[in-house]
């Protein structure tokens, strides 16, 4: 009797071409990149088929960067977007109109295709991948194209756990406020060209003076977009202390009377005089302590130095405002003592995970939008959550005057 004869055993590709061979299949994911050039049908497919080959892995979509994931990672502060529901081919038909939208428009586009990249798990030219395999208590991830992890639930509107402090500059750039006694947060964005220096602080009785230069990504001049801005230099002056810091993403310069002393921002240091402290944590932030017991943290955001478009930026976040004095202005300043606000008619929005309502503020009615912004003075690279509610307009209506007031000559 002959035997019937062994099913034919699969073809196994070379060696060489399985980088996971030693690895159990189930914990081995291998991404490649998802370059501009892919088609959009592809870029879908992929994201597809990676959710239905892992249904057990959390799938998380995020802002593009460099494509080596051993580089620093650029740290995103999503936008709160409006718009209305859309399907697939809508999606991308929206991607596209952001390459010439402006303003809040081209805001609210970015916004809404991370919304829908990460409610429906697919990449488009925003967005890229991290696939995350949970074991026990611990997360591994394989990274494409230099991802920051987003929240896939977005928040909605409801009350903060606990108060919010600390109001910053930070981003592109975002303004947060802080607003205690609510256990709530306003935020805002400033638009203005590189180069512009705007006033953040300004104490006229400490002598405390905080300006913010503004620099642009790296389009070139023949791109018709504006730009985005970030803060990429500040400078900090005592006026009662002849004291002054400039703060840049490459060093720490601190003048004092005629002695003056440079510190990179490699370094661990922590320096103690009679009129402030400075503690620098070595690529992640500067903690400045002054003798009437204001203090202020400037957080690093460091991207790969060859990424065609982001560059290196910094964050301002305030600590203790409260031991500034009454005549306190500027930008952040103006805030830093008590501002009342009442919310009236919360109602859904274009979105409707992102409600809208009526703000009564200083005596103006605007309308406003319940969004988030990320304080990144805990977690550098991820940031964590801050609810908010977003004035639009560059913050007309909340801030005193109109925001081009805030323009200096100079960061001294």
């Amino acid at each position: 009797m002959r035997r019937a004869a062994p099913p034919p055993q699969p073809a196994h590709p070379p060696a060489h071409s399985w980088p996971c061979r030693s690895m159990p299949w189930r914990f081995c994911i291998v991404i490649g990149h998802l370059s501009n050039s892919s088609s959009r049908s592809s870029r879908s497919r992929s994201a597809h088929l990676l959710a239905t080959l892992l249904p057990h892995a959390s799938l998380h979509v995020a802002h593009p960067s460099s494509s080596a994931s051993t580089q620093p990672r650029h740290p995103t502060l999503p936008d709160p977007g409006l718009g209305a529901s859309m399907d697939g081919p809508t999606t991308w038909r929206r991607i596209e109109e952001r390459s010439v939208a402006q303003g809040d428009e081209k805001e609210n586009i970015t916004a809404k295709a991370l919304e829908l990249s990460l409610k429906y798990k697919f990449v488009t030219p925003l967005t890229s991948m991290v696939v995350t395999k949970p074991e026990g208590n611990e997360e591994r991830e394989a990274v494409a194209d230099k991802p920051i992890e987003a929240k896939q639930q977005l928040p909605s509107y409801q009350p903060t756990s606990a108060p919010y402090y600390y109001s910053s500059a930070d981003g592109d750039p975002h303004f947060i406020i802080a607003v205690p006694q609510k256990e709530d947060a306003l935020c805002f964005n400033i638009n203005e060209e590189p180069g512009v220096v705007i006033n953040l602080i300004r104490d006229p009785v400490t002598g405390i003076t905080v300006n913010g230069q503004l620099i642009g990504d790296k389009r070139s001049i023949n791109n018709v977009r504006p730009q985005i801005t970030y803060f990429g230099k500040l400078g900090i002056v005592t006026m009662n202390q002849n004291v002054r810091l400039e703060i840049t993403t490459q060093n720490i310069v601190l003048q004092n009377g005629t002695k003056r002393r440079v510190f990179s921002w490699l370094h661990e240091v922590i320096l103690q005089q009679p009129s402030l402290t400075l503690i620098i944590k070595q690529k992640r932030s500067l903690e400045i302590s002054m003798d009437n017991g204001a203090k202020f943290v400037i957080v690093l955001h460091q991207v790969w130095k060859k990424h065609p478009v982001l560059r290196d930026f910094l964050g301002f976040y305030t600590v203790d405002s409260h031991r500034l004095s009454e005549q306190t202005h500027g930008l952040l300043g103006q805030f830093f003592h008590q501002i009342d606000f009442d919310i009236l008619e919360v109602h859904p929005g274009l979105d409707p995970e992102r409600p809208d309502a009526t703000m009564i503020v200083k005596n103006n009615q605007l309308t406003v939008t319940r969004g988030w912004q990320k304080d990144y003075t805990a977690d550098v690279q991820h940031g964590t959550i801050i609810p908010c509610w977003l004035i639009q307009n560059n913050g007309d209506g909340l801030i005193d005057g109109n925001h081009t007031d805030y323009i200096v000559p100079s960061i001294f």
